[in-house]
């Protein structure tokens, strides 16, 4: 199987890179995960006259060829982020029929609930299968160390198990696909 992990936040500051890399190690223990990281790949805004199409055609390629999706966004004012939102808009078949797994993470105690519910909603929307466990980072900013390691043993256990939940949800849609492909 093939992971792809989407990191949508872009602020300077951002903290939720630390828990796209560690997330990104803990996959890659178990199954093949890449990282896309929406700070490092210019996406222009959806709709407007294009320059290039190469970032586009990048990322597409890489979707088309993942198994399973996660979103990493950071809430802000009570949603995921924009570059989330915009890069979802290039692509509508590479997501379609996929699991895709919700990673929120906040600044307050509540780690992007709201967030996570409307990714979950964005999901169904994409023709894409939400997988039913999420993960949520409260107070992202206390949350790992500059090692990108969690400081406390509740993130690791967290992790650990939103790990289980979605390889579990995904390696069931994984071999229905390979079966199908086997009938056909």
């Amino acid at each position: 199987m093939k992971i792809v992990i989407i990191l949508s936040a872009i602020r300077e500051e951002r903290k939720s890179q630390s828990l796209a890399i560690f997330l990104l190690n803990k996959m890659n223990e178990r199954v093949s995960t890449e990282l896309i990281d929406l700070q490092e790949i210019n996406l222009p805004a959806f709709g407007t006259k294009l320059e290039s199409h190469q970032n586009i055609e990048q990322i597409r390629h890489i979707l088309i060829k993942s198994d399973g999706i996660i979103f990493i966004s950071p809430e802000y004012h009570q949603t995921y982020t924009s570059t989330l939102k915009n890069m979802v808009e290039y692509y509508w078949a590479e997501f379609s029929k996929k699991p895709i797994g919700v990673v929120t993470t906040s600044a307050g105690k509540l780690g992007g609930v709201q967030a996570s519910i409307h990714l979950q909603s964005l999901v169904l929307g994409l023709g894409a299968y939400p997988v039913p466990t999420r993960l949520l980072i409260p107070e992202i900013q206390n949350a790992f160390n500059e090692k990108n390691e969690p400081v406390n043993s509740d993130i690791e256990k967290n992790t650990e198990y939103f790990i289980d939940e979605f390889l579990d949800f995904a390696a069931v849609l994984y071999q229905d696909k390979r079966n199908k492909r086997v009938i056909s």
